[in-house]
Formats: structure tokens, sequence, C-alpha cells
């Protein structure tokens, strides 16, 4: 009773609330001083070190990168832009819900102490961002069926720097264009004009200076799903198809089996292709549509694999969890120190030695914090699943805010559904790509967890006062 009556008055008041939000995001930031970095963002890092550029994680999101790290000097001030960003979102979808409510509020708080939130949120990484924006955007839908835009300055200005967030990604652009439509079926023109137009302007504007490198996002998809059909013994291909595969890669090399989960894992199994030279031309296409509308399950699969994190059970399953569980094998064999067989859901290290500054006296945090990163990463099948974390926000939808948007719920849900179509197409069972979805799952299952639980004690009360 204690515990929940200061929760009660550090959520009555809008201060109290605040700092001590605050409190729990400085704590993780000091705990994983001074910030975590993954092996892409490493060689992002060591780019600049050499003094050159890339767009290949988009160049806006390289300007972030450059000028928040000093040129690749320190992670110490990247980190806690994202942290704060990543908290921030979180906090005005917690408003959007309902103005100042307790139950809302104390969710957060139980969000704020999960590593969910602040091993995710010190990483120097742009799915921070674009799972932000997501969030953002989710909270701005919510606000304008509740009649909450009152103070519209405010609004929409965390509209245009949503757009600002998913735009550090190459497909951003297609979540920005999403609302724009949704804006603009509502009327909006303005708005529906701005917002994508400011976010392309930006991308425009980025692209100055920064070394543009190819990208062969339609192309790896086409090949990705060509290999997993034409290594199929009995896969049906065509005397025309076969010359078409083989101006690409020997036959030998397409008939070499390999897992499809991962387009990389195609592209190591075909040494001989040049994607340079692939020309995306309607041979191409033709083969492409030709080899997969004769082999249709196995594309699916292929991507139902490579989509695992984004797709919900019982339809399909979830993606492989981090660490083997087998106990009839030793633990580690044949993989590192954090016993990383599969992808992680929080990166736990520093993969680039010369900004791996860290302080002695923070290592009294760390201990903990990493300890409950791993307890996370363990488990990542569940933890990492957006498929599964997909379900609290649609139960929550159906049942909380129909009684008050009636039509509305689909656009609430249309950013995060965009994401996962997205994936689907794309693949990549990666569970940083869906922590938008993971991150408003975990608040909303807390949040109903949370009602019912005060529901459940107010009751109880009554009843023993009777």
């Amino acid at each position: 009773m204690q515990i929940r009556e200061n929760l009660f008055r550090i959520v009555q008041s809008d201060l109290r609330f605040k700092i001590f939000l605050g409190f729990l995001t400085m704590l993780w930031y000091l705990a994983l001083f001074p910030g975590r970095l993954g092996f892409d963002y490493s060689e992002a890092i060591r780019i600049m070190n050499r003094g050159e550029s890339t767009d290949w994680w988009t160049a806006s999101f390289w300007w972030y990168l450059k000028i928040s790290t000093f040129g690749g000097s320190t992670l110490v001030f990247s980190s806690l832009i994202s942290l704060v960003i990543l908290g921030y979102s979180l906090y005005y979808l917690c408003e959007s819900l309902s103005n100042k409510n307790n139950i809302n509020r104390i969710a957060l708080l139980i969000l704020f102490i999960n590593p969910i939130y602040g091993g995710f949120g010190v990483n120097i990484s742009h799915d921070v961002f674009i799972a932000s924006g997501i969030i953002l955007f989710t909270a701005y839908r919510i606000r304008i069926y509740r009649g909450l835009m009152l103070r519209s300055g405010i609004d929409h200005a965390t509209l245009f720097f949503a757009g600002v967030l998913v735009i550090t990604t190459h497909y951003g652009l297609f979540i920005v264009l999403a609302n724009a439509l949704i804006l603009l079926y509502e009327r909006k023109f303005r708005l529906s004009f701005a917002l994508p137009s400011i976010s392309l302007l930006l991308v425009l504007i980025s692209s100055i200076g920064v070394t543009q490198v190819p990208k062969f996002g339609p192309v790896l998809v086409i090949v990705g799903d060509l290999k997993c059909v034409v290594q199929h013994p009995q896969a049906e291909i065509t005397d025309q198809e076969w010359r078409v595969l083989k101006s690409l890669a020997p036959e030998s090399e397409w008939m070499t089996p390999t897992k499809c989960s991962f387009i990389d894992d195609a592209l190591r199994a075909l040494p001989s292709l040049n994607l340079v030279r692939v020309e995306l031309d309607w041979i191409l296409v033709e083969t492409y549509l030709g080899i997969t509308s004769r082999n249709t399950a196995i594309v699916a699969l292929a991507h139902f694999q490579r989509a695992s994190v984004a797709l919900p059970p019982p339809f399909f399953s979830g993606p492989k969890n981090q660490v083997n569980l087998d106990p009839d094998i030793p633990i580690g064999l044949g993989t590192n120190t954090a016993l990383q067989s599969n992808a992680e859901v929080l990166h736990p290290s520093i993969d680039e030695p010369s900004v791996a500054f860290k302080v002695p006296a923070l290592k009294v945090l760390e201990i903990p914090a990493q300890g409950l990163v791993f307890i996370v990463n363990q488990a990542s099948w569940f933890w990492g699943w957006g498929g599964l974390w997909l379900w609290p926000f649609i139960i929550y939808s159906l049942i909380y805010l129909k009684r008050q948007f009636k039509k509305s719920i689909l656009p609430i849900l249309s950013s995060t559904l965009l994401l996962h179509a997205l994936l689907l197409i794309l693949g990549a069972p990666l569970p940083r790509y869906v922590m938008a979805t993971i991150l408003i799952g975990n608040y909303l299952l807390l949040k109903m967890i949370t009602d019912l639980y005060l529901k459940f004690v107010e009751t109880y009360t009554r009843k023993s006062n009777g």
C-alpha cells in the first residue's frame, strides 16, 4: 500500500513525474555510459576517422552521427540525445492517451525501469530514431481523435520532428507519405503538403557533401528470393530462365543450398554475382515473376522467415532465440562470451575500441544494468518478437480506443502496420527493426495490467470497508 501511495504522489504532480522520469533516464545513461555501439555504426565511426563519408545509413543520419560524435571521437552526446528522444516519444504517447491519468503514468514509470527502454535508448543507431518517430506519429494520431490539439504549435512541431526522425532510414519516406495521405484524407491540406515536403527537402539537403553509395534494395530481394527457389531440387525453371540466371552467376552457385532467413547468406552463396552489374530491367523482373509464380510457397516462406520478428502468433512462428538454451550442450559452444547465436534485442557492447571510453566509478551501475540486458537477450524470442507485441496494441485499440474513436483505429495503427508490411517485403529478422512495436506493446500491456490491478484493489478495499 505504501508503494502504491508513493507512486500516486509522484504521478499526480507534473513536476515530480517529469523529475522521476528524468532520474530513471539518467540512471540508464550513466549505467551504460558512454552508450552502446554495434557493428554497423562502428564501421561508420571508422569511416569518419578515415575522413570519408557515406549515405549507406542515409545522409541525414550520417550528419547527425558526425555532428553528435564530434567527427567520430566520442559517444557521450550521441547516446544521451538518442535516449532523451526515445524518452520524450514515450512520454508524449503517455500524455496523449488521457490527461494526467495516474494509470498511464504509473505504467510509463515501470516501462522506464525496463531495460527495453534504457538498454535500447543508449544505442547509437538510427533504429532508435525510427522507433521514436513511429511512436510520435501514433501519439499524434491519438491526440487528433481525442481533440487534444489545443497546443497545436507544439503538436504540429512534434509531427514534423517525427518525420525528421523516420527519414534516418531508407524506408522512412514511406511512413511519412502514409501519414501525409491520412492528413489529406482528413482535409488537413497544409499539414499533408508540409510534412512530406519538409522531409524530402531535408533528405536532399543532407545529401550534399556525402558520398553516395549504390543501393540494391529491390535487386537484393529479387536475388534472395530466386536463390531460395532455384536451390530447391524440384523447383520449376524454364531453359530461358536458366539462361538469365547463368548470366548472373554459375549454375553450381545457384544450386548450392543455403538458408533463406537472411538475404546476406544468399549473396555469400553467390560469390560470382556482381550486384553493380545487375540491372533491374524487364528481363530480370519477368524471370523473377515467372519463377516465383510457379514456386510461391518457397518464396512466401522465405519472406516469413526474414520477417519473423514482425509477424504475429499464432499464425506465424517467432524469431530464433539469441542464446541457445539447450541444456544438453555446453553453454556458449561456438559463440562469444555474450552467448550470441542469433540476433539480440539489446546490443550490450561498444564494438569500436577508439570510442569505448568508460568511467571505472560507474561500474557499480553497469554490472546490474548489463545483467538486466542479458536477461532480456537470453529470452529474445519473447522480448524481441514485434509480432507478439503487436497484439497488446491491437487489443488495447479494440477495447479502449474503440469506445472513443470508432472508425479511427486503423489510422492510429497505420505507422506500425506499415512498418511490419515493409519488413515482410524487405525482410531482416532483427528485433531492433520492430522496437517501436515492442515499446508500444510493452507500455500498453503495462497500462492494462495496472488498470486491472488498481480496479481489483479498489473493489477489494470497498468490500473490506463495507
